[in-house]
């Protein structure tokens, strides 16, 4: 195995044990004590929250955004390892986030971001990312309708 072949397992590894250390994390700290129950949600809703915004928001953010961002040589430069590219689309994504959630989830929204965007720039194509929101996404859900 190449030293690459085993950098790329070893960011998937972290990503993947990621979000249930951010799930458990956000839960402790009572980040998401402000949602109604999720009891009552609709298949529909998982369909959306786990699946459809997912891969929008990584084709946008990761797909179109950080890519655009990358092909510019200051995207492209790295600080502590992540590119500036990945950084920005970041932080636009928590921006997103502020739209519809409390200012404490969005910004710590920024660090799932950074990993997709890591995600991202390791392949070179949204789709880990997309596999790794839906996990994160996919796994809150089910977490909180326990």
């Amino acid at each position: 195995m190449r030293l690459g072949d085993q950098t790329n397992h070893y960011l998937l590894g972290v990503a993947t044990i990621a979000a249930p250390a951010f799930w458990l994390t956000s839960i402790l700290f009572g980040v998401f004590t402000w949602q109604p129950s999720l009891k009552v949600v609709t298949t529909s809703f998982f369909i959306e929250s786990a699946l459809i915004y997912p891969v929008l928001e990584e084709l946008f953010f990761r797909g179109w955004l950080q890519g655009k961002l990358k092909s510019y040589a200051w995207g492209a430069y790295r600080l502590w390892g992540i590119s500036v590219a990945n950084l920005v689309a970041a932080l636009s994504f928590a921006l997103l986030h502020l739209q519809s959630q409390p200012a404490l989830w969005a910004v710590l929204i920024i660090f799932p971001g950074l990993i997709f965007g890591s995600l991202k720039d390791r392949y070179n194509t949204v789709v880990p990312s997309v596999l790794m929101h839906v996990y994160y996404n996919a796994g809150f859900f089910i977490l909180m309708n326990r």
